[in-house]
């Protein structure tokens, strides 16, 4: 099976995704990626598969596109999807670097679209305790098998991308070199699985026309990095570090979720 080195959603810019201008095909399902479970992370993807590469490890041995909650996509029927959902389990300390993470689960589900718009589920779902090792051996095998048996007719086109925006500043955007406010960028994942990079939605802005937050100070708010932190919490996450009072009692209303992440 041929494995492309691009998808149609890919661009050279980081791991931007392109949305795709090609008419759809009057017989093509069109799809809206639906939201995270309860409990689950934001983190939580979805890949409509197109290839796999068993000699390659971990994700990078999956080929296709790329999708999350609130996404619209067109895609044929018998399309694979691969369904991440990813749940913190806790937290843990870097040895190298003493600080926190997030620890995370993986509930991993393999699906085909039906030609009237439902998914069947082929395999799964599947628990793994830790969510780096959930791409291992087995789940390459059941992608590879199900590849087989019914491959993809086309490549699926992505019709709208929904903004994953950051909630801290970033110094500098990717494709313009310029700061990024918080909340106003766009988290993207580069193309060689490496840590999000944050761009500007929904596209760089003239000079003057963003002014910047400052800089994160040390010691400042985990939640808005404005104000000093002075308050022991965790985050909706089980993420540790300390807040400003102003954000310690918005965290006192059940629609309020503090996030550090």
């Amino acid at each position: 099976m041929h494995r492309s080195s691009t998808g149609p959603a890919e661009e050279s810019a980081p791991g931007r995704r392109a949305v795709s201008t090609d008419p759809v095909p009057d017989e093509w399902v069109r799809l809206t990626v639906p939201p995270v479970p309860d409990g689950g992370r934001a983190g939580s993807w979805r890949l409509a598969v197109t290839d796999v590469d068993p000699g390659v490890q971990g994700e990078q041995a999956l080929a296709g596109l790329r999708l999350y909650a609130g996404d619209a996509v067109a895609c044929p029927a018998g399309t694979l999807l691969l369904v991440v959902d990813k749940r913190a389990t806790g937290t843990d300390r870097n040895y190298r670097t003493g600080r926190s993470y997030v620890t995370e689960d993986a509930t991993v589900t393999l699906t085909r679209v039906q030609g009237d718009g439902t998914t069947e589920v082929l395999w799964g779902p599947r628990h793994f305790a830790k969510a780096a090792t959930a791409l291992g051996t087995t789940v390459r095998t059941r992608v590879a098998k199900a590849l087989a048996e019914q491959a993809p007719a086309a490549e699926p086109q992505l019709l709208e991308e929904v903004q994953r925006p950051n909630r801290r500043y970033e110094p500098r955007c990717p494709r313009c070199e310029r700061p990024v406010a918080a909340r106003r960028g766009h988290l993207v994942r580069p193309a060689d699985g490496a840590r999000f990079a944050v761009e500007h939605w929904p596209a760089c802005p003239a000079d003057g026309e963003m002014d910047p937050e400052p800089p994160v100070k040390r010691g400042s708010c985990a939640e808005c990095g404005t104000r000093r932190g002075v308050v022991e919490r965790h985050d909706s996450s089980g993420i540790p570090g300390k807040v400003c009072h102003r954000c310690d009692r918005w965290s006192e209303d059940a629609d309020y979720l503090l996030s550090f992440a």
